[in-house]
């Protein structure tokens, strides 16, 4: 029967089924088929878990470039021919003073965070200052500016009420709470006024704020090395306050108030000056707009 079917199926009496079976599709080799398939391994999905579960690494914080308008003054370090280069930053609010003080004390990048409700961080911030010189009315010893206690009054007056500007009085303030030193600047560049929190304490920051001629303020944003503070002041003239731009007159001798007015092209040679007059020329000519 079997040699019937071989001649059937596969046309030669040569072939057996037996000789096929291998070929066949049986149970038998199904299993072999299935215990020989290879074995797929799950690494790449592995890999992709990995990659979930790691870490997200944080990029280091950099500062924005800003966005307002920007002065740049060049400071050059003594014995240096290199030329280091200054930005000044304008703050966006009208109160350029108070904000230029914010960045000084908190940092450019906290500054453009407060993008909205700036007037409540303001308001936050004086209240502040206002209870540290009430917890502290001492705070003002180690300032190179003498504040009366009548003064002090007036400064908690102007923190725990709203003012479009700050003035400088609650700038004092703000230097002696956050403890840093300012130097201010007229808008011609030649004359500036030093606010100290303790002029002795070297490592205390100095800012340089700029003042133009619409009243507004622009800070520097790096603060300046005691090698550049020596240079800084050496080309420009310190004046005594910003009510007053000479000290009494009586501590100063007709020779230097000459040079003085010779200095700021505030002298006329061809007239003839009694000490109150040219004294009172200098002050008029210098004193802090």
């Amino acid at each position: 029967m079997s040699s019937y079917c071989n001649s059937i199926f596969f046309g030669s009496k040569d072939v057996t089924i037996e000789d096929m079976q291998p070929y066949m599709l049986t149970v038998s080799n199904k299993e072999k088929e299935i215990v020989e398939e290879p074995i797929v391994t799950v690494k790449t999905i592995e890999l992709e878990k990995e990659e979930h579960t790691l870490p997200v690494q944080e990029k280091e914080p950099t500062i924005s470039e800003p966005t307002e308008e920007v002065t740049v003054t060049d400071l050059v370090k003594p014995n240096e021919v290199t030329s280091t280069t200054i930005d000044l930053v304008l703050p966006k609010q009208q109160d350029t003073l108070f904000w230029c003080i914010y960045i000084a004390v908190f940092g450019y990048n906290d500054y453009l965070e407060v993008s909205r409700n700036y007037g409540v961080k303001e308001l936050d911030i004086k209240k502040q200052i206002a209870d540290f010189l009430q917890k502290t009315p001492s705070a003002f010893k180690t300032s190179n500016i003498k504040v009366t206690k009548v003064a002090i009054q007036e400064i908690l007056s102007e923190l725990l009420t709203s003012q479009k500007e700050t003035s400088i009085l609650c700038l004092l303030a703000m230097i002696v709470k956050h403890k840093i030193n300012v130097l201010l600047v007229d808008p011609t560049d030649r004359f500036y006024l030093e606010y100290y929190h303790d002029k002795d304490m070297d490592e205390i920051p100095t800012y340089v704020l700029r003042k133009d001629t619409y009243g507004k303020y622009r800070i520097q944003l790096e603060p300046l090395s005691k090698d550049i503070i020596i240079h800084w002041k050496s080309s420009r003239f310190a004046l005594d306050s910003y009510q007053k731009p000479l000290r009494a007159a009586s501590l100063y001798k007709v020779q230097e108030l000459e040079d003085i007015a010779r200095r700021f092209s505030l002298y006329d040679d061809a007239k003839k000056y009694k000490k109150a007059d040219l004294y009172n020329d200098i002050c008029e000519g210098i004193r802090w707009r």
